[in-house]
């Protein structure tokens, strides 16, 4: 929950806040926001319940743009700025599972490959009005493509140095 300046305070005069000053201290913590979103380490954005960016940071739109070559806007579509249509099936079907309240998590690849296709780890929690109503989606994404790489790899030579010493096991017999 976000704290609002002046909620639940009164004015000096006793009367409600002053809406100048609720703006003026909420303009005033706007700027810490968007540093943290653009510097969270991670891919951040936010779709209303028709799929629609309704913000999201650099690091996103870099990505969008590196693995669709889409140069997405506030307002765009998702699901339209996603050029693999798995990719845009597998997106709509978590976003629709939000959208009834389930909080997802989950590793999964994006992208052209004739691009760039990348691993990501995903997370998905509904975006709720004050009346706890979801609106849209939160989705928070890390790039884990090098981290599985070195696991497949590491699989492989486990993989390798078991063959050798089964068949040097079966070379003593």
């Amino acid at each position: 929950r976000i704290r609002v300046p002046g909620e639940g305070q009164p004015s000096p005069n006793g009367g409600p806040p002053d809406c100048r000053q609720v703006r003026e201290e909420l303009a005033g913590q706007r700027p810490l926001l968007e540093g943290v979103i653009e510097n969270a380490g991670a891919l951040i954005f936010a779709v209303d319940r028709d799929y629609r960016y309704t913000c999201f940071n650099r690091g996103h739109a870099a990505v969008m743009e590196a693995i669709y070559g889409a140069r997405i806007q506030t307002g765009d579509s998702l699901l339209e700025s996603m050029t693999v249509s798995a990719d845009r099936a597998a997106a709509q079907a978590n976003l629709d599972a939000v959208f009834l309240g389930e909080q997802l998590r989950q590793e999964a690849f994006s992208g052209n490959s004739d691009r760039s296709r990348r691993c990501f780890e995903i997370t998905h929690p509904p975006l709720r009005d004050s009346g706890g109503a979801v609106t849209g989606a939160v989705v928070t994404a890390v790039d884990i493509t090098d981290r599985r790489s070195a696991e497949e790899s590491l699989r492989d030579r486990e993989a390798t140095l078991r063959a050798i010493a089964a068949s040097a096991l079966c070379g003593r017999s």
